[in-house]
């Protein structure tokens, strides 16, 4: 493993660790947060060499990825699992497109990433530093603004959010593995070129942002759909809960009405049966 390998691992591994910040861990100590940076190089590193072994190697590497950061996100932080990897996704997806427009504005900043993605050649290290720098920033903001608008300690819409992720983990074994395989083929052939690298990045990441609004769309959807069933469910066992009281006030007026009358029938003989004992001369 050369250089640009290894500071396209230790960029990817930090970048992804810094978007799982957007969702809150179960135990948030110095030791758990390291041990889930480690365990996030050593992944990246494993993906990188699974990549070698042609297109099964792609897809191989890209399903490990996913389930990885999938399983990680299960062990280390708290919530749904399912709501917190579609927020840890975005994030991520954030960092790409910072990335692609930091690589198309800055001509140092694009060298570097040609050397990472061709996974050949000199990296300068005051730019690298500098790439890695500025964007841990733009994913540690993104992931504050992440985490405050899907909020992901609030567990409600699991079913939907399950739909989400199925349907995003899948497009990105497809999408994921095709780009990288369309990467390694067209590498040698743009070696001294960064613009075709910047514009398939751009093109890329634009591609991924429709889909993420399609799936929003499908969400909002679902969502709004299950919150009208919601709604309505309430309103019905309201309604029914309003009947059943209504019937209990009847029930319990006739049996109010029963009992006065008795009352009343008891209280008159009371006093009928009163009167006839002081009017007999042998009660005296």
């Amino acid at each position: 493993m050369n250089s640009a390998e290894l500071g396209l691992v230790f960029m990817t591994s930090i970048l992804t660790f810094g978007a799982i910040w957007a969702i809150p861990f179960k135990r948030e100590r110095i030791w758990t947060c390291f041990s889930l940076l480690l365990i996030s190089f050593g992944m990246e590193a494993c993906v990188l060499l699974i990549q070698r072994f042609g297109v099964a190697g792609k897809f191989a590497a890209t399903i490990l990825e996913l389930l990885a950061y999938f399983s990680l996100i299960g062990i280390y932080c708290k919530g749904i699992i399912w709501k917190n990897f579609i927020i840890w996704y975005v994030v991520t997806q954030f960092g790409n497109i910072l990335m692609a427009i930091e690589t198309a504005l800055i001509p140092s900043f694009a060298a570097v990433y040609q050397a990472m993605i061709a996974r050949a050649g000199r990296m300068k290290l005051l730019p690298y530093m500098l790439l890695i720098v500025i964007n841990i920033i733009g994913n540690y903001l993104m992931a504050k603004v992440a985490r405050k608008l899907m909020k992901p300690e609030v567990l409600s819409g699991a079913n939907v959010y399950r739909t989400m992720t199925l349907i995003l983990m899948t497009l990105i074994v497809f999408f994921g593995s095709i780009s990288h395989e369309i990467m390694d083929e067209k590498r040698l052939v743009y070696a001294h070129s960064h613009l075709f690298l910047v514009a398939f990045w751009i093109a890329f990441t634009i591609i991924w942002l429709l889909v993420l609004n399609l799936i929003a769309y499908i969400y909002n959807r679902a969502e709004k759909k299950r919150v009208m069933n919601r709604k309505a469910l309430i309103e019905k066992l309201a309604n029914e809960k309003r009947h059943d009281d209504n019937r209990a006030c009847v029930s319990w007026r006739r049996e109010e009405t029963v009992f006065k009358k008795k009352y009343r029938v008891c209280q008159g003989y009371s006093q009928y049966a009163l009167r006839c004992s002081s009017d007999d001369p042998g009660g005296q």
